[in-house]
């Protein structure tokens, strides 16, 4: 491996992942059941949906990470493969659970229908969903909604789910993996911090692996609001394996005064050996020592 090459995913993936199926399906049952009954039982959900929606969005956009990664997937095929088949099995079990709730709480009291009868019923489950669209269950404005509009919020809801999955999808194809030892490198952020005065030259020199870009790194001061800063994925098995990111970073004030930071992007995972990494180091306390 060259100072300077870009990290690359392996292809590299287990078999083993088609049990994560089950394991996300369980959980994602879960988060749906509690979500259908926030979303029945909360009147002014009505109004703030979107925030249970991103919120159910999130956390089963983290339970489909955590499972690539412990079952160590670095096949971009197949992490965008899990992250629509994660987002169809979210949405199904969104709805399945939303309509299990809404009948039982609908029905008179002593009555009820169990839970397997409709949630492992995609057909009743769609059924039940066509005719809640057509009666709606809830208003705003005192207005009924249903039809098209009530069948507009459940498609953005659902595409909100599958977006999320996707980026997702795109986060993972980031996260660095040491082959040598078969974990997932650990992320540090903000290991250097520094001023320059030509960007376009520090992209070019830090994109080419060299560390010799901060001899022209200036220290940050109180007034600092435009900067750069450095995170690193480095494998703490064996401490021989780092990649570096470069970050633009400034700090914005409103008209009110609050202070803002906005973090660009710049490079990503340009791989340091480790000899060039201590000497990245050792440059930069002596060069920012120097001002």
């Amino acid at each position: 491996m060259n100072n300077g090459e870009t990290y690359k995913l392996s292809g590299k993936f287990s078999p083993a992942i088609i049990l994560g199926i089950p394991i996300f399906a369980a959980l994602s049952m879960i988060y749906a059941l509690i979500y259908a009954y926030v979303d029945i039982y909360i009147p002014i959900v009505g109004y703030l949906s979107i925030i249970f929606v991103f919120a159910f969005t999130v956390v089963n956009m983290a339970t489909s990470s955590a499972i690539l990664r412990f079952f160590k997937v670095r096949n971009k095929y197949v992490i965008f493969l899990w992250g629509t088949v994660a987002a169809a099995i979210a949405i199904y079990f969104n709805w399945a659970c939303f309509l299990q709730v809404l009948l039982n709480k609908s029905l008179a009291d002593g009555e009820s229908v169990g839970f397997a009868e409709i949630v492992f019923a995609p057909d009743t489950v769609w059924e039940g969903v066509k005719m809640v669209g057509e009666t709606g269950w809830y208003s705003l404005k005192s207005a009924q909604v249903k039809g098209e509009v009530l069948w507009t919020f459940w498609g953005i809801e659902a595409l909100i789910i599958l977006v999320g999955h996707i980026l997702m999808a795109f986060e993972m194809l980031k996260e660095v993996f040491c082959e040598k030892c078969r974990e997932w490198a650990e992320k540090k952020e903000n290991i250097f911090s520094f001023e320059f005065n030509d960007e376009k030259r520090l992209v070019e020199q830090f994109t080419s692996g060299d560390s010799n870009f901060v001899k022209e790194a200036a220290e940050l001061t109180p007034d600092s609001t435009s900067f750069y800063k450095v995170d690193a994925s480095v494998c703490s098995e064996c401490d021989g394996l780092v990649y570096l990111s470069l970050n633009k970073c400034e700090i914005k004030q409103d008209k009110s005064g609050e202070t803002s930071e906005a973090n660009d992007e710049l490079v990503k995972n340009i791989y340091y050996s480790i000899d060039e990494f201590k000497k990245l180091a050792e440059n930069f306390s002596l060069a920012l020592s120097s001002d």
